[in-house]
């Protein structure tokens, strides 16, 4: 098998390359869907046929030494104004459309000739389009038909925005997928010199400090608290450790500032609950250290997979999770949910101190 490269091409080279190009864009989707957005004034048009749209950038894959175009991926900076960023604006929540599009990268196209196929060229593609981009996140539509796809995007960390959209009253349906990036991180002095926090298993001396700090959570999201649909935190012990689950909080100068659970609900499964970080504590490290810890605790126990259950429009959480190695696979009208295998790491796991394991 020959050598692939991922080059970058300027839209000058995009156009002397005008029939590959067609090519793979006629392998990204399926006839009905690519008839369906020549219909529409598209905002993401590659540039082969018109002035590039700023921030452009595309990336593709070629058989090593000026061989044939063999996959391709490009997008732009999304501005308002822009047909495509004001429609899916108009579909989300405010806030969710503030989020989500109000510094994005609109990821119009990744294709793969389907030869070329099955060789991790998506995922190359992908990495290099994305690279370094100086954009809060990325967006992107895909056909609600487009079942491979969907699960591709989100074993990379793509989660579901909006469901059965339609850019025309009488057009296919499309799913809105978002995508949280990590633009480049000028160094944070005070940041670097922040305490790491004590990662401990919970012990009965917690029980006052943590249901505050868990319903307190839940009220500055919810702006309420029902704590009749909170029974599990009156007593957290009984419900948690007494079945054999796994509790862990973060203490910070003698202040618990985080909670986190591992419910245990087989063998080889296992879900994370009432994960809490104080207001004061978060950007700090301190919800990943708690969720890394309880992926660790997972292993110890031997449990294959791990799940965990937010609403769709906590963003934070996700983020959080995503961060962790979870993936969206399934979603309702309020819930997201996501997965991951627990045999896997990421970067980090383990974080805080953890002298304090239990036995």
């Amino acid at each position: 098998m020959s050598l692939i490269e991922i080059v970058t091409l300027t839209p000058a080279e995009m156009a002397a390359r005008r029939d590959e190009v067609l090519a793979l864009e006629a392998a990204f989707a399926t006839p009905l869907a690519r008839e369906d957005q020549a219909g529409t004034e598209h905002a993401t048009q590659a540039p082969r046929d018109h002035p590039p749209l700023p921030g452009f950038r595309c990336v593709a894959a070629r058989a090593a030494g000026e061989g044939p175009l063999l996959g391709l991926a490009y997008g732009n900076h999304s501005l308002p104004g822009d047909w495509w960023r004001e429609d899916v604006a108009r579909a989300l929540p405010p806030t969710a459309a503030e989020r989500w599009l109000s510094d994005c990268f609109a990821l119009a196209c990744l294709a793969v000739a389907p030869a070329a196929r099955r060789r991790g060229l998506g995922g190359r593609l992908h990495a290099a389009v994305l690279a370094g981009l100086p954009y809060r996140t990325a967006a992107l539509a895909l056909p609600e038909t487009e079942m491979p796809a969907l699960a591709f995007y989100r074993s990379l960390g793509w989660i579901t925005l909006r469901e059965d959209h339609r850019f025309a009253p009488d057009g296919l349906p499309w799913r809105m997928l978002g995508l949280r990036l990590s633009p480049p991180a000028s160094p944070d002095p005070a940041r670097a010199a922040t305490p790491t926090p004590r990662i401990r298993p919970f012990v009965p001396d917690d029980q006052a400090p943590a249901r505050q700090l868990i319903l307190a959570g839940l009220g500055e999201h919810f702006g309420f608290v029902d704590e009749h649909r909170n029974p599990d935190v009156d007593d957290i012990a009984a419900h948690y450790l007494t079945p054999g689950h796994v509790v862990v909080v973060a203490e910070w100068e003698g202040t618990l500032i985080g909670t986190g659970a591992l419910r245990i609900a087989s063998a080889r499964e296992g879900s994370l609950v009432r994960m809490s970080v104080a207001p004061a504590a978060r950007r700090l490290g301190i919800g990943r250290a708690l969720v890394l810890r309880l992926v660790g605790e997972a292993r110890r126990r031997g449990l294959r997979r791990l799940m965990v259950e937010t609403n769709r429009d906590w963003y934070d959480a996700l983020g959080l999770y995503i961060s962790c190695g979870f993936r969206e696979y399934a979603l309702d009208d309020e819930s997201i949910y996501l997965e991951r295998e627990v045999e896997g790491e990421v970067d980090g796991e383990g974080g805080g101190t953890d002298d304090d394991r239990e036995p």
